[in-house]
């Protein structure tokens, strides 16, 4: 047990030495000038503290308030790409129900051809569902009604819609 305790109480040199700075100040007496001298740098320290107290709150703040924006640009994004989706879903649907007359249209001429052998009148259905669907294309696109009358469809290689000036 002695060697244990031994090998606890062995200390480095470094450390003696602070050891005996210590014991020597604590020896030497404390005068007024040492004392002011204290309590001047403890003053000095306090009114550091104080400042950076007070700069630590402000970058707090100034933190606090990018974190506040950062998430009212992400709701911000979160809101579009939702109202996006929303007129997304919106125009389908419409073009779903706007559709569903033409091909209802189509279904009673295929149905009267499977009837009767009048392939001149079945001719004569199917142009006018055609033109319908184009008059109703063009309504939605703004076109005007009469835009594809006696014209032959044909994609714009430049994406632009026919009858439309760029």
């Amino acid at each position: 047990m002695e060697t244990t305790e031994q090998s606890k109480e062995t200390k480095t040199p470094e450390k003696q030495q602070d050891m005996a700075m210590d014991q020597k100040e604590a020896k030497r007496p404390v005068n007024d000038a040492d004392l002011e001298h204290a309590k001047a740098e403890n003053a000095k320290l306090s009114e550091e503290n104080t400042k950076l107290k007070a700069e630590n709150a402000a970058l707090q703040e100034k933190v606090n308030l990018i974190l506040l924006k950062y998430a009212d640009m992400d709701n911000a994004r979160k809101r579009a790409i939702r109202d996006c989706d929303e007129g997304i879903a919106r125009a389908k649907a419409n073009m779903v129900r706007d559709l569903l007359p033409t091909l209802d249209d189509f279904q009673r001429a295929v149905a009267a051809a499977e009837k009767g052998d009048d392939y001149g009148k079945m001719l004569e259905g199917v142009k006018m569902i055609q033109a319908n669907l184009f008059c109703h294309v063009a309504e939605e696109l703004r076109l005007g009604s009469d835009a594809f009358r006696g014209q032959a469809v044909r994609p714009q290689p430049t994406g632009s819609v026919p009858g439309r000036r760029g």
